[in-house]
């Protein structure tokens, strides 16, 4: 699929969705929503179903605020981070991420990412003793 099909695709169903009023709820007592559990399928996209597990795993590794994007609007939030996947995917699929300057761009970005990573690995591991306090 195209880079254009596919994000109009993800748009225009965006908009649909967005656009549908949901049914007057019945004068009877409503039913409970089920239980969402670590399986329960959350959204399906190109054929793919995704867990509530593996939305969490996903939603792990965004920045503060992303994740408050998406508390705020899950749909336009998701549909993001789709989007950013999908378009991540097309790029390794052509090789983008083996070519210069964006093979050098993202050993930067790693060594930059591990660099902050063991420096608060470090932080978080450091024992001062009531001696080292007073002195």
């Amino acid at each position: 699929m195209k880079l254009s099909s596919l994000i109009v695709s993800t748009c225009a169903a965006a908009a649909i969705l967005a656009a549908q009023t949901p049914p007057a709820a019945p004068a009877a007592t409503p039913v409970p929503a089920a239980p969402i559990t670590p399986d329960t399928v959350i959204v399906t996209v190109e054929g793919k179903s995704y867990t509530a597990k593996q939305i969490d795993e996903m939603m792990k590794a965004l920045p503060p605020q992303a994740k408050t994007m998406i508390d705020r609007n899950p749909q336009a939030g998701l549909t993001q981070l789709f989007i950013l996947d999908s378009l991540s995917a097309l790029a390794k699929q052509k090789k983008l991420d083996q070519v210069s300057p964006n093979k050098e761009a993202l050993e930067s970005k790693q060594r930059q990412y591990l660099a902050n990573v063991v420096v608060q690995d470090e932080n978080t591991h450091i024992h001062v003793t009531e001696a080292e306090q007073q002195a």
